[in-house]
């Protein structure tokens, strides 16, 4: 009789619970069907099934439905034009709605958004955060689409023929790290390093190639990015530093006082008043003093000199006694950059330090001042001495670009096209690629074709018919 009372209660209907119990579809005091939204206060909620926010102000409150969230179908990455992507839009779609409509960061912050997608606007900081979190937490898991799109007043996506955005990206793909520029970046921060924790022992560095168009300029200019930006890290922004000089050789320097006026210019000087008569006199004949007197008090550590192979014959001594007096009183880093630059510095610190006694039979020849020099070469074709070299460059071309239909890697199936125009020299190949990207944006292929590379050819006044392949 026992066990059949038992039953019987079990099998009982259950009671009614009053206010304040717990139901039996929800645990943890979660309503059923529902996830607590992240960062949120206790008691926002949302139900994924009908993609609803819900808030319920007491544990023992019914969840009262908010609104519903927009489908986030991407989120727009706009391209700046170093290359970096920044996420800070997201298109959704809204109820009752085909076309997506684009939602900045602004809007979800003021709950303005809510207009563009039929919504109700959130009322409250706590609608407005609910909302702005759970659309932001979809974006981060939505595609990601290149910014080729604008949005007008009413925030309809809108698809241009062509984005100046985009095609001024392709314009400048920046810095192209080949095996040469890679190994003189890590080289010349060695070097700075030596130097930096001791007396200069290495002055003067050459940047040197076998031809020109190989990226000398543009290794130069990274030097002393790199050595800008790592002092900057350290040091913070300060403008009371100059920590890198950078000139270049001027068309017919006279005398040492025209690289004075150079650097003066670098600093930021006017070098001319006007006389009595209000025509441009030259303030002084030497910038010298007043700029080593600035160098020093900028705590100026390196000194960027390009174009030295333009310099004439009789001009060359007096440039390396000008910038050595330079090294020596500033304790400055020196690298010059131009073809021919490491024989120029060793023939000019040969003639600046000559022998103090003439070799004999007992006695051996003074060995020449040492010049360490960082190469940047022509780039090798694709071959059993070289197999990675000009493959790498390519796919790191390969990877900048952001074209609609552009396959990654197929780049490098047009690698004997592309050299063969391009001769493997740096100042043909980067304008290549850049301007056959914005001719595929131009006529919509949006893809880099054998075509598309030959009519980008023709434009640079480069070889664009097939030719003999002997390089390969």
């Amino acid at each position: 009789m026992a066990h059949q009372s038992q039953a019987s209660d079990t099998d009982a209907a259950p009671k009614r619970q009053g206010r304040g119990s717990v139901s039996n579809l929800e645990r943890g005091g979660i309503p059923a069907g529902c996830e607590p939204i992240a960062g949120m206060k206790r008691g926002w909620y949302y139900r994924s099934s009908d993609r609803m926010i819900l808030h319920r102000q007491n544990p023992e409150d019914a969840p009262l439905p908010i609104g519903v969230v927009p489908q986030v179908t991407g989120q727009i990455v706009h391209l700046t034009d170093d290359g970096q992507d920044i996420r800070t839009e997201y298109l959704v779609v809204g109820k009752r709605q085909k076309r997506p409509r684009i939602l900045t960061e602004d809007e979800l912050d003021r709950g303005t958004w809510a207009a563009k997608t039929g919504n109700r606007r959130p009322t409250g900081n706590d609608e407005r955060h609910a909302f702005a979190r759970k659309i932001r937490e979809e974006g981060d898991k939505a595609p990601e689409i290149a910014a080729r799109t604008y949005y007008n007043d009413a925030g309809d996506l809108v698809l241009p023929d062509a984005d100046a955005q985009t095609l001024g990206y392709h314009a400048q793909l920046g810095l192209v790290e080949t095996t040469d520029i890679t190994t003189g970046m890590k080289t010349a921060r060695r070097l700075l390093r030596l130097n930096g924790g001791r007396r200069h022992p290495c002055q003067h560095v050459a940047i040197d190639s076998d031809c020109r168009g190989t990226g000398k300029r543009t290794l130069l200019h990274h030097i002393g990015l790199a050595h800008q930006g790592r002092r900057e890290k350290l040091h913070g922004i300060d403008d009371s530093r100059i920590p890198v000089v950078c000139v270049n050789a001027p068309p017919e320097p006279g005398a040492p006082a025209d690289w004075s006026a150079t650097l003066a210019v670098f600093i930021g000087w006017d070098l001319y008043r006007p006389d009595t008569e209000q025509r441009p006199v030259q303030r002084m004949k030497d910038f010298t003093g007043p700029a080593v007197h600035v160098m020093r008090h900028a705590r100026t550590e390196i000194c960027l000199v390009d174009g030295i192979d333009r310099l004439r014959s009789e001009d060359l001594q007096p440039t390396f006694d000008f910038f050595d007096y330079l090294a020596d009183e500033l304790d400055l880093t020196v690298f010059w950059s131009g073809i021919g630059s490491s024989d120029i510095l060793r023939e000019a610190r040969a003639a600046r330090f000559p022998a103090l006694r003439r070799p004999t039979e007992a006695t051996a020849p003074i060995r020449p001042r040492a010049v360490p020099t960082l190469w940047v070469n022509r780039l090798p074709p694709r071959c059993k001495e070289h197999p990675d070299e000009w493959v790498s460059t390519l796919a790191n071309l390969d990877g900048r670009l952001r074209l609609r239909h552009h396959k990654p890697g197929s780049l490098l199936e047009h690698q004997k096209d592309i050299y063969r125009i391009t001769d493997g020299l740096m100042e043909h190949l980067t304008p290549l690629i850049g301007m056959a990207a914005q001719l595929a944006i131009l006529d919509r292929t949006e893809a880099i074709t054998r075509d598309v590379l030959h009519d980008a050819a023709r434009y640079l006044d480069l070889p664009s018919e097939d030719g003999s392949e002997k390089a390969w």
